[in-house]
């Protein structure tokens, strides 16, 4: 809900005035509609513009809650006198502000007003009936959806290879030298890899 200082409209805190001039006055002043800046259950804060005031008038304004005499003889509810109100006119603005705010929480939906108003050229009674709000809760945002976390992928396993065992090849048999027939004193041609203990051997008689 808007509380910026410029607006003066707020739904269900709803001020309905009734200006209530004493006889002969001269009412140069008078107060706007209230702005309730407080919940139920909080000290009141109460705000509402004057009008029409001039140098003078504001020198001499005092702003303070009606009597109980007087609470009693218009016929209004009493409730905001046991609130502890305080007061205040704040002259810097423009237009000036009076403020009304409370030393107690108010427990009652309903509270009414009886400002009483005066100055050198006059005075003015002015009732205000205030309906109070309960107090707004945040509204939490929407919890983000979760998104499902992803399982990591399983490795897959690499194909076992069979391994076939490599046909054993028969080594290939050692050539034995070939022995050459010798006759007499004379040998040869000598074969590659032949001893001289070789051929001795070979020349020998059976």
């Amino acid at each position: 809900m808007n509380r910026a200082e410029g607006n003066w409209s707020r739904p269900l805190a709803l001020a309905i005035a009734i200006a209530m001039a004493l006889p002969g006055s001269a009412l140069a002043v008078g107060l706007g509609e209230a702005r309730v800046d407080s919940y139920l259950n909080q000290p009141l804060d109460v705000r509402m513009r004057l009008l029409d005031a001039t140098a003078d008038d504001l020198d001499t304004l005092t702003v303070t809650p009606a009597s109980p005499a007087e609470f009693d003889r218009l016929g209004v509810m009493s409730n905001a006198l046991a609130l502890g109100l305080e007061i205040s006119v704040d002259r810097s603005k423009s237009p000036p502000v009076i403020r009304v705010r409370s030393s107690r929480p108010v427990a009652d939906p309903v509270v009414q007003l009886l400002i009483d108003a005066r100055w050198s050229g006059g005075r003015m009674l002015r009732e205000y009936t205030l309906f109070l709000d309960p107090p707004t809760l945040p509204v939490a945002p929407p919890p983000a959806p979760v998104r499902p976390q992803a399982e990591p992928a399983q490795p897959v396993p690499a194909p076992m290879t069979r391994q076939t065992p490599e046909a054993i090849r028969p080594a290939a048999p050692r050539s034995q030298p070939q022995v050459r027939a010798v006759s007499g004193q004379s040998y040869g041609p000598v074969a590659g890899g032949e001893t001289l203990w070789s051929i001795a051997r070979a020349a020998l008689p059976a």
